[in-house]
């Protein structure tokens, strides 16, 4: 249906059925007729119903709104609030929170929008904070972009530097967030950072996202990235460059990407890929169930850890009290320690199924380290450069001679690539095989030429004409 908005009336309510209506932002103004704060009261006061904040024309193109305060808090039961292709930036000044959702609100989801330059000195969420958020209150974020947000506490706790929302069911896809970061300034145990990006207490799911240059510093950090106390998903996405930094002696930070610490929970890790990131304990990933009658569930399949550092260990993975499969991944050139993990730590672990996993040359450290329970159900077609990861989880093949590598920064989840000729190349067991490897790409394919087509080894199923090497290789150390 067309619609004209005149100058004197640039927000109409549109009824998208009898309990629900459009309000229109035509303008970058701060406040007043056609404003997004204007069209957030107006959400507010329209009753029941799930309504829609929309940017429409004449709004420019890339326009910024550049807010003097807070926005009206978010009260209306349902509402979305859609960039509509305009790409609105909406900023603060690093002085106050930019969303506030109160406890009326069941259900938000933000599309097309970005988010910068909020700043929240009560507990959490720079960008967006829903503290009273309950169990069943349901968050979508879509197409979006957080950067620059933060949440910076005196003492105490500080939670998701972009976003925290309190419980509930959180849902992040093709969306970024960067740069933002959790703070908090004193110096005991009960000062903890949790979530440079985001922190929640509910179900986490994350599809198709990139989670850069986010940090968690306190006397405790947990989750450069992200925090979460329930299960999550993790699907198809780049965390690059996270820290979770401890300001103690020794340092007592958790987790330079992803935390997940939860009772009895689901972790899931499906083809992402984690480079560069920093924490203490875990430099990318630390899951964490509650003791051995409350599991956490970890599968981490099809990822790739590059150039993670643990200080004192566990340079990618961190894995304590938890039922683990890890099928299909590569660990390469992470960091920690000589006496420490560079790549996995399992601690009071039951290991289900390890299988067709590269467990490449770390840049310092043991490839693994740690102590299980049970041994697995499946352990087939794994290759390790050093003999640590055989002594942990007897029958991976010990000092493989993998042959030169080279990062393929250039898909959207990066990959590292193997020449023709290593052993990674076909080199799978194809009772371990996935269907698809970090790309999406369809498994098995012959990828060394002798016409038979098998699984490989980690995240990625190398062509048979893999022309990304044909200027030379990064030699393995």
């Amino acid at each position: 249906m067309t619609r004209l908005i005149s100058a004197l009336a640039l927000l109409l309510a549109c009824p998208l059925s009898a309990s629900a209506a459009v309000f229109f932002v035509t303008n970058t103004h701060d406040s007043g007729l056609g404003s997004l704060r204007s069209a957030i009261d107006e959400a507010n006061a329209a009753g029941p119903g799930a309504h829609q904040v929309r940017f429409d024309g004449p709004f420019p193109q890339d326009g910024l709104v550049q807010l003097g305060s807070t926005l009206p808090t978010l009260t209306a039961a349902q509402l979305t609030i859609h960039g509509n292709g305009y790409n609105p930036r909406i900023a603060g000044n690093d002085t106050f929170p930019l969303l506030v959702a109160a406890s009326t609100l069941s259900r938000l989801e933000l599309n097309g929008l970005t988010l910068s330059s909020g700043r929240a000195t009560d507990e959490g969420g720079g960008c967006l904070a829903a503290h009273a958020a309950g169990p069943s209150s349901t968050l979508v974020i879509q197409n979006s972009r957080f950067d620059n947000c933060a949440v910076v506490q005196t003492s105490g706790w500080a939670r998701g530097g972009a976003i925290f929302w309190n419980f509930g069911f959180v849902t992040i896809r093709d969306s970024e967030i960067s740069h933002s970061f959790a703070s908090t300034q004193g110096g005991t145990q009960s000062d903890v950072a949790s979530g440079g990006a985001i922190t929640t207490h509910g179900e986490l799911l994350v599809e198709r996202s990139r989670f850069i240059t986010n940090t968690a510093i306190g006397h405790v950090s947990r989750g450069g990235a992200v925090t979460t106390t329930d299960s999550a998903v993790i699907r198809d996405s780049f965390f690059h460059d996270n820290f979770a930094f401890s300001t103690a002696t020794p340092g007592r930070g958790q987790a330079g990407a992803v935390l997940i610490d939860c009772v009895a929970c689901d972790a899931v890790l499906e083809r992402n890929t984690f480079t560069a990131n920093f924490s203490d304990w875990a430099g990318a990933v630390f899951v964490r169930g509650n003791q051995d009658i409350n599991r956490a569930s970890l599968v981490a399949h099809n990822n790739t850890f590059h150039g993670n550092e643990g200080a004192l260990s566990a340079g990618a993975l961190y894995a304590l009290f938890v039922s683990a499969s890890l099928v299909h991944n590569t660990f390469h050139h992470n960091l920690a320690p000589a006496d420490a993990a560079g790549h996995v730590y399992f601690e009071s672990a039951i290991v289900e199924n390890v299988a067709n996993n590269v467990f490449a040359p770390t840049a310092g450290g043991k490839a693994c380290m740690g102590w299980t329970i049970e041994m697995p159900g499946l352990d087939a077609g794994n290759l390790a450069a050093d003999g640590t990861c055989g002594l942990l989880v007897p029958g991976i093949a010990a000092n493989a001679v993998l042959g030169p590598v080279e990062v393929d920064y250039s898909p959207a989840v990066p990959v590292v690539r193997f020449a023709a000729g290593s052993p990674v190349i076909d080199g799978g067991d194809d009772k371990g095989c996935l269907a698809q490897d970090v790309l999406g790409n369809a498994r098995p394919i012959d990828g060394n030429g002798d016409g038979h087509a098998r699984c490989d080894v980690g995240a990625y199923e190398h062509p048979l004409d893999d022309t990304l090497f044909a200027d030379g290789f990064e030699a393995l150390p």
